[in-house]
């Protein structure tokens, strides 16, 4: 943090964050909250503890430049390796200045040989409604980057349609021990049929989820 008064740009702590966003609320202002997720366990694994550190100081300082200085905004750390950053931007320069701070920081984990090691992805949520509080929006970003993570994408933002089908799929995946336990899986056959005789000379074995709150599922839901 930076000495009161200045006006040097610095990490800030979340609860600033949060009353900024709060004020924007209460104002009718635009505001977009961006939550960033670090993934370092597969570095330390497979190099050491210290180069995985070092990385994650070259990320921290790209994200800080991206986030705070470049579009005016501000930026926390949240928890051991991720941060929350908000800014008045729209969602078409949210998703530019993510693009432009994911190049950078791409160029990081080829230069340190980190592709595919380290794991960095954004979540982001934007929003003008007064009835939208801090902790919804910063839960929908939250939300988001699993998405991001989960498609396998850098990013990904929260929208009403995308949050529903990804709350749904959470809610199944939670539940997957309780339907395996109650024996709600089973089988369905696709018949294979011989083409010069039309018999059937065997089948396709399908699996079926009979959901106790979903109804009949197939694979794509309850398989990542």
């Amino acid at each position: 943090k930076t000495a009161k008064g200045s006006t040097q740009k610095s990490f800030c702590g979340i609860g600033k964050i949060e009353n900024d966003f709060e004020k924007a609320r209460n104002m009718r202002k635009s505001r977009c909250l961006v939550y960033i997720c670090i993934s370092l366990d597969s570095m330390k694994r497979l190099h050491s503890e210290s180069k995985a550190m070092r990385i994650f100081e070259k990320i921290k300082a790209t994200i800080f430049s991206h986030f705070c200085i470049t579009i005016d905004g501000e930026i926390s750390v949240y928890g051991k390796n991720n941060f929350v950053a908000l800014n008045d931007l729209t969602e078409a320069e949210i998703a530019k200045s993510i693009d432009e701070c994911f190049n950078e920081i791409n160029e990081i984990l080829i230069k340190y040989e980190a592709v595919n090691i380290v794991r960095v992805n954004f979540g982001y949520y934007c929003t003008n409604s007064t009835e939208v509080l801090f902790k919804t929006a910063l839960d929908r970003a939250k939300q988001a980057c699993s998405m991001a993570e989960d498609k396998d994408v850098s990013y990904c933002q929260w929208d009403n349609s995308n949050g529903k089908e990804f709350e749904r799929k959470m809610k199944i995946e939670n539940n997957i021990q309780n339907e395996i336990d109650n024996n709600r899986f089973f089988l369905e056959y696709q018949p294979i049929l011989d083409a010069k005789t039309n018999k059937i000379i065997g089948a396709e074995v399908l699996s079926r989820l009979n959901s106790a709150t979903e109804g009949v599922l197939t694979p794509h839901h309850f398989l990542s």
